[in-house]
């Protein structure tokens, strides 16, 4: 059983959020394209643009590896040696998305003024750090609750039927300070 947030659907909903903010260059740090979340979220992040017929251009599309601060910092310093580096990022998860705010504060550049930038999982110190990050949350709490829910349902049971469910929960856009409109 697999127990996961609707990946596709938060991945559009960030994706949409930028472009109705004005952005069209918009940029995505990924985890690692071969695990699970990392693929699942750079492939929705890729068919997203095209659904709103955005350009997908490699060059704004980075590797952060292993969803961690230091990785967004460094995926962050690419996009920003290129000629023309985005003016929205989709990082997908709050932590490369803080490790790419620190790396536009040494640039001098500013967050929103000069790149809006959206997270993914809504943890709580996304909401802390300054400017709050604009972020897609997860329902974690849910998604424990139910995957608790089914393993006991199938010792319960004992009917093995199930073992390759997968069940999705729905993600929240949450607004926060690192996004704004595109000018």
């Amino acid at each position: 059983i697999t127990v996961t947030s609707n990946n596709d659907d938060a991945m559009f909903q960030g994706v949409q959020y930028l472009k109705n903010l004005g952005h069209e260059r918009i940029a995505h740090i990924f985890g690692d394209p071969s695990g699970y979340i990392g693929g699942v979220r750079k492939l929705a992040f890729e068919q997203s643009l095209e659904r709103l017929s955005l350009p997908l251009e490699d060059q704004y599309l980075v590797s952060g590896e292993y969803f961690s601060k230091e990785e967004g910092y460094r995926a962050m310093k690419k996009l920003l040696h290129l000629d023309k580096p985005p003016s929205a990022v989709f990082a997908a998860s709050d932590l490369l998305a803080i490790g790419a705010i620190q790396a536009i504060r040494e640039t001098g550049k500013k967050v929103p003024d000069d790149f809006s930038i959206i997270g993914f999982d809504g943890i709580d110190l996304g909401q802390l750090i300054t400017p709050r990050l604009t972020t897609i949350r997860q329902d974690a709490r849910k998604m424990g609750e139910m995957a608790g829910r089914k393993v006991l349902q199938l010792i319960d049971q004992k009917d093995q039927s199930q073992l390759g469910e997968t069940i999705t929960v729905d993600t929240i856009l949450i607004t926060g300070e690192s996004t704004k409109v595109y000018s």
